[in-house]
Parts: C-alpha cells; sequence; structure tokens
C-alpha cells in the first residue's frame, strides 16, 4: 500500500511531498505559529537551516521568523516587532512560546543554526539595530524606512554585519553568549549588508560563514565567505573572500558545508548566470579551487528523526482577501525515516 502525503506549491504556499509503503511510518504535523507568520522568508530558502535536534536532551529547537506581517497585522508596529525566534519541544507535538533569539532583524531569510555539543549558533542580520546606532531615523515620511518607494536615498550608510549569537543550552532555556561580527558592513546602504547566510564549523572546530552582499556595482552581488581566527571561537574573523559576483544585477544564494579534513565546500545558487556551483576551501593551500558547476544542491540530517518547517497560508478566504501572505507555520516530524524507504 502507498501512503502519499502531498503538499504543493502554489504561489507562496509550500508544501513538502513524501511517499511510502507499507505502514504508515508516523508523520507529526503540528501547528508551531498561526498569529505573525508570513510566507515570503519564513521558511521558503531551504539553505537556511531552522531545525535542530539536540540528543542528550532529547529536545527539539525550532528558528523562525516573524516575518513583514507584524506592520501588516497591527499597523506600523516598527521592526522591534520583527525579529528571529526560537521554541522548544520534547515531543514534536508541543512547542514553548516564542522567545526572542535575534531582536531587530529586518530579513529573516538571513537566519541560520548550527549545533556543537551544547551550545547552538544563530546567524542573524540585524539592519534596525545598527540603523539605530547609526542615528538614522526607523520612519520617513510616516512609512518604515525599508518600505518606502526608493530604499536607497536616505543618505549616510551605516554599518550592518552579519553576526553569530552563541545560546548555551540548558533543558529547555537557551542562555544567550556574546555575539560575533562575522562579515562587515562596510559601507553598504540601508537593508544591502551581508545576508542570504549561512554557517557551518569545519573538522578543526572553526566556525564559517557565508552570506551574500552587494558588489558595488549596478545593483550586482557577491558571495562573500569568512572563517574565525581561532576554532570555536567567534569573538575575531579573518578577512572575507569574495567567491563570486555577478555580470549582472540578480540574487545569490550560498550554502557553506563542512567537508572532512579541515575542507569546507560552499555550495553557490547564481539567479543571472542560472546556474549552481560549488566552491572547495582546501587548508594545506589555505585558498579556494576553482568553482565546479552542479545541477542540484542539498543538504539533509535526519539521524534523530526528519524535522522540517513549513509555511501555509490561512484556509479562510476571507482572511486570505485582507492578508493574502499572512498564514501558518506548521512542524512535521518523522520518527522512522527508514520506513519512507521500506519496500522501495
Amino acid at each position: 500500500m502507498v501512503i502519499p502525503m502531498r503538499i504543493m506549491k502554489t504561489g507562496l504556499l509550500l508544501w513538502v511531498a513524501f511517499a511510502c509503503s507499507g505502514e504508515n511510518p508516523g508523520v507529526v504535523d503540528t501547528l508551531v505559529d498561526d498569529a505573525c507568520c508570513r510566507g515570503n522568508h519564513i521558511s521558503t530558502r531551504p539553505h537556511n537551516r531552522k531545525v535542530v535536534y539536540h540528543a542528550p536532551t532529547s529536545s527539539w529547537f525550532v528558528f523562525h521568523g516573524t516575518g513583514g506581517g507584524w506592520h501588516e497585522k497591527l499597523g506600523d508596529a516598527g521592526f522591534e516587532r520583527e525579529m528571529i525566534g526560537w521554541r522548544h519541544s520534547r515531543d514534536g507535538l508541543a512547542f514553548s512560546k516564542l522567545r526572542p533569539a535575534v531582536v531587530g532583524n529586518g530579513h529573516s531569510s538571513s537566519a541560520d543554526t548550527l549545533l556543537v555539543g551544547n551550545r547552538i549558533y544563530e546567524l542573524g542580520f540585524r539592519r534596525t539595530y545598527w540603523r539605530r546606532k547609526a542615528g538614522l531615523p526607523e520612519f520617513i515620511n510616516g512609512k518604515l524606512w525599508a518600505h518606502r518607494d526608493n530604499v536607497k536615498s536616505d543618505g549616510p550608510a551605516f554599518h550592518a554585519p552579519y553576526e553569530v549569537f552563541p545560546f548555551d543550552i540548558a533543558g529547555d532555556r537557551l542562555v544567550g553568549r556574546k555575539e560575533g561580527e562575522a562579515l562587515p558592513g562596510g559601507s553598504h546602504i540601508g537593508a544591502e549588508g551581508p545576508h542570504y547566510g549561512s554557517l557551518t564549523r569545519d573538522t578543526k572546530g572553526y566556525i564559517w560563514v557565508a552570506g551574500r552582499a552587494h558588489a558595488g556595482v549596478d545593483e550586482r552581488y557577491a558571495t562573500w565567505v569568512a572563517r574565525s581566527k581561532r576554532p570555536d571561537d567567534i569573538s575575531e574573523w579573518e578577512r572575507h573572500t569574495v567567491l563570486f559576483t555577478s555580470g549582472v544585477a540578480g540574487t545569490h544564494a550560498p550554502q557553506v558545508m563542512a567537508l572532512d579534513e579541515g575542507r569546507v565546500a560552499c555550495v553557490l545558487f547564481v539567479k543571472p548566470e542560472r546556474m549552481t556551483m560549488v566552491f572547495v576551501y582546501d587548508p594545506g593551500s589555505g585558498a579556494w579551487a576553482k568553482p565546479h558547476i552542479l545541477e542540484v544542491s542539498a543538504v539533509a540530517d535526519f539521524s534523530h528523526g526528519l524535522g522540517f518547517l513549513y509555511w501555509c497560508q490561512w484556509k479562510d478566504p476571507a482572511v486570505r482577501k485582507q492578508k493574502d501572505d499572512i498564514g501558518q507555520l506548521r512542524f512535521g516530524l518523522v520518527k522512522d525515516v527508514a520506513a519512507l524507504f521500506a519496500g522501495s
């Protein structure tokens, strides 16, 4: 018997597909958030890992953004309501309330997570926080500064780095520690500091961050990557390397991954060139090799069950007409992954 669990993608509607033979392997589907989740930039970026399983405490930690839905639902509430938050669960059924991990983050797709022992590292881009530190207003002519017609005409630049936030796991709590600045914001204007990033740790213990940033020419993007100066220490970082710069305007989506013997790979999808590339770092030479052109990119870790976040629109047509991009964030968990392939 084949038991399909199908989810389709229509517009921003995200679905995940499963097909299995024999008995149902036990798919748990849980509502995580139905109050403030916008489809764009919540769980639609596959290179951002937002599900962490901590084996010593048998705990799931999920990270997600509140998206842009706050100002649409509550009026111009400001970016302080727009954040990356986390929830905890022992069984994948009941989740704790949303708690802030990165407050003031104006770009939810910039988040990534990394588990190292009893510590979780969270990658974040706090454009509003750094804008305020530069003394620039949050509202311009009555509009949130990032929602006006011309985003880049607000004068002075402000420093907005890509930051790594460490949290120690203490039972069902996360205890925040001192963050580190991995990629510099430099002279980027508005929201164009490093973002759309990825985070990993190599076999020698160094922490790596990859992200996209404007190349400074004709709206073109470049992909940056940087390594911590010391193993398991995010307080200081080596100078970033520019792996690739697009010839024309268009997005980049990098994913940095640890290989064996201290080597690192960066899988990069570039929209303008319509291709996926992989760059490999050799610790012996301290250099990145020329890229290989690929067809696909994927990363998965389901050693403790397959857990994933997905977003779906409101089912109530009356609500959808008013808040078309507001919906629900759900958590799916397959505890017996092997059963998915039984009889195949």
